[in-house]
């Protein structure tokens, strides 16, 4: 993503440093003034006019200066980033000492440039982390110049302030094992009447020919073939099953007023039935954010074959249904939902069986990810949809082999 450049005048303002010069200087004054020490006050003065002549010269020019700030997205929490600043000098002469401030969440970042000549360009990186999902604000990016004594600064915003999204924590998925680990629940066959149609990605895989038949399309004719044989001759595909994939997240989050006896009581009995040996469960307030990586990590992951159907369902209110084909741009939609999620106490399960059974779902496995036991929307979503729901708690995660947890 790219800031908008934006010019505003410069401001002047006295440091901290001159501060204490200009007290000096003062006090100096008014002692060599009080006992008539005539060389404490030239050297008052000759201070006096170094912090004038630090007034008039900081800065100057810095107005023209264009700069800009670019983040090289998506970002992912916890994820390395990198963010490029750029500063250029569109006057004839040159720009002498000044730094370009960057206002980012929780720090502030400060690359000092000694001299940038005229139409010249200079180029910034460093890399950035920031911890967790949601929305951050990105402060302005400034030039600040306190050439040449530092004891006045004047200071300009190249760049407004933005807002950056950061996308939930990514893990490891292992797409074949996670196929195996589905496969004996499905996909469903669809229940429809319609007439079958080959897959979009088959048609490169025909068996051979066959004579036409009523229904056939006519872009499936041989031509060349048919004028040989006498007769309309189609060809023939091969059908490829699909990919496709429901994803249903629990958005569950534990109410802040629960007291600590029962959060403790829910790990218990988690870490008992859940854990393995020797491990220690799971904090109950990280087990929606465990809910929402695992689930970012199978849409991004399942995304990178194109031409199959994938849905994502979330049981927030309102409930959150988003369709479509498998692709860069549906992982980003969906990344984009997920990074929002606030969690809920209560999640409106019966609005998300009411949506999805509204929805022309297509013939596909679905899996359910929860941050507690998921036993009982599992039996509501099967009983719905009439097709079986694969179930993962979080709290096990550790106990599959198709998945490994972030950091």
């Amino acid at each position: 993503m790219q800031s908008k450049i934006e010019i505003r005048k410069p401001k002047m303002r006295v440091s901290r440093e001159g501060w204490l010069w200009l007290a000096a200087s003062v006090l100096l004054l008014g002692i060599g003034l009080y006992k008539g020490i005539n060389l404490l006050c030239l050297l008052a003065s000759a201070m006096l006019g170094v912090l004038a002549l630090n007034l008039f010269l900081a800065g100057r020019g810095l107005g023209r200066l264009r700069g800009q700030r670019r983040i090289s997205g998506p970002v992912f929490a916890g994820t390395p980033f990198r963010v490029e600043l750029q500063a250029t000098n569109p006057r004839r002469a040159a720009l002498i000492g000044f730094s370009l401030e960057d206002v980012a969440p929780g720090q502030l970042f400060a690359g000092f440039v000694p001299r940038l000549s005229g139409g010249q360009t200079i180029p910034l990186s460093r890399e950035s982390t920031l911890p967790r999902r949601g929305q951050y604000s990105w402060g302005a990016l400034r030039a600040v110049s306190g050439y040449p004594f530092g004891l006045a600064q004047r200071r300009v915003r190249l760049a407004a302030a933005e807002e950056v999204l950061v996308l939930p924590r990514m893990g490891r998925l292992h797409r074949g094992r996670l196929q195996r680990h589905l496969r004996p629940f499905g996909p469903v066959s669809s229940r429809t009447n319609s007439q079958p149609r080959p897959h979009p990605t088959a048609q490169a895989e025909f068996h051979g020919l066959r004579a036409f038949r009523n229904g056939d399309s006519p872009r499936w004719i041989h031509w060349r073939t048919s004028a040989h044989c006498g007769e309309l001759m189609v060809r023939e595909f091969e059908v490829v099953p699909t990919d496709n994939l429901i994803l249903v997240l629990d958005p569950w989050r534990p109410e802040e007023v629960a007291s600590d006896q029962c959060l403790m009581a829910y790990q218990q009995v988690s870490s008992a039935a859940k854990s393995p040996a020797g491990t220690s469960p799971l904090p109950l307030a990280n087990l929606l954010e465990d809910a929402i990586s695992l689930a970012a990590t199978i849409c991004s992951e399942w995304c990178r074959q194109r031409g199959d159907r994938f849905v994502l369902a979330v049981a927030s209110s309102p409930p959150i249904v988003i369709d479509g084909a498998t692709s860069p741009d549906h992982a980003l939609r969906m990344l984009e939902c997920l990074a929002m999620l606030a969690g809920e106490a209560r999640p409106d399960l019966g609005a998300l069986l009411d949506r999805l059974a509204d929805t022309a779902l297509p013939p596909a496995t679905v899996m359910l990810v929860s941050p507690r036991d998921p036993a009982p929307l599992q039996a509501a979503l099967s009983q719905r949809l009439r097709r079986p729901v694969v179930a993962l708690d979080v709290s096990s995660v550790a106990d599959v082999d198709f998945y490994e947890s972030p950091r």
